[in-house]
């Protein structure tokens, strides 16, 4: 057996030949989905959802400096933002790394409506675990 790296010629053999035929009846069109939140010229946070199956994403989020005043903002607009995009794409379960040691992460994760499920060791490297959160939509 041969372990080689996938081509696209590969993942069109597989679409032709599934064993789960019309399992996936429509692609996504992106697998990738990100913003940036401004304000007064300042980006505040960029975030975005990296879909791992049809109805599974991981989420991320990265905030600047400038996001100090504007943390109750920033928490509606990505709520909003998140529960437009879940719709839109039928997502049933978003998923988050956090790393614990960052209260400020925690909280945030926390306000967005996710929840931890376990601890994943060593994922940033020696003895640097992080916290996994999913949040689970309903759709």
């Amino acid at each position: 057996m041969l372990l080689r790296n996938a081509t696209t010629a590969d993942f069109e053999f597989v679409a032709e030949h599934s064993a789960f035929k019309n399992y996936y009846t429509k692609e996504p069109e992106r697998l990738f989905y990100s913003v940036a939140l401004e304000q007064d010229g300042n980006v505040i946070a960029v975030g975005g959802l990296m879909l791992i199956t049809k109805h599974t994403a991981w989420a991320w989020c990265e905030i600047t400096t400038f996001v100090e005043n504007h943390k109750i903002e920033l928490v509606r607009t990505m709520r909003d933002w998140l529960d437009v995009t879940v719709s839109e794409l039928q997502l049933s379960r978003l998923q988050a790394w956090v790393d614990p040691e960052r209260p400020e992460a925690v909280k945030l994760i926390k306000h967005l409506g996710f929840v931890e499920e376990f601890s994943m060791k060593d994922f940033l490297g020696l003895d640097k675990n992080v916290s996994l959160f999913i949040k689970l939509t309903g759709v």
